[in-house]
């Protein structure tokens, strides 16, 4: 925010509130992130979820891609995000894309971003979903509807860890 010249007391005090009020609900914020996120583990004690606790337990710390399969509502996000909870990339974003809705068109450029270029030799730059993530976890969530060319070039990303924004070099 800023002040105008001439000085006005009144603004000054609504700012400093504001910026209070701010600062108070960012620790709030974090605090709450904290409490809620280290409760990671499913709750239960037969041994399909003690398997599942146990996998995600020695799945998270590493540097690997993870492939969660089943049907339609059986909770591939909620291991996802656990996992990610309990990885080294849990203060880093999680982002999930639905790949069953994205618009055809427009799939690469929502996954890689985009370059395009304008008249004036400017580039606005579109980050996209990879790009986003980074240093996090990215979660594709039903990947099979997707174009299969699409496929072969996430596939390629996963191997290379290098991609390129749509008509970027």
């Amino acid at each position: 925010d800023f002040i105008e010249k001439p000085f006005n007391s009144h603004r000054l005090l609504i700012l400093v509130n504001r910026i209070i009020e701010a600062e108070q609900l960012r620790r709030e914020n974090e605090q709450l992130r904290q409490q809620t996120g280290k409760s990671v583990k499913f709750l239960g004690n037969s041994l399909p979820i003690r398997n599942l606790n146990n996998e995600i337990t020695r799945v998270a710390p590493s540097n690997s891609r993870v492939f969660i399969s089943g049907p339609p509502g059986s909770g591939k996000e909620v291991i996802g995000r656990q996992i990610h909870l309990q990885s080294r990339r849990s203060n880093k974003p999680f982002i999930v894309v639905n790949c069953a809705t994205m618009m055809p068109n427009n799939v690469e450029k929502t996954l890689f971003g985009s370059e395009e270029k304008l008249g004036d030799n400017s580039s606005p730059i579109f980050a996209g979903t990879f790009e986003q993530a980074n240093e996090g976890t990215l979660f594709l969530d039903e990947v099979a509807d997707m174009p299969l060319e699409t496929q072969g070039k996430i596939i390629r990303v996963l191997q290379e860890q290098v991609f390129q924004r749509v008509g970027g070099a």
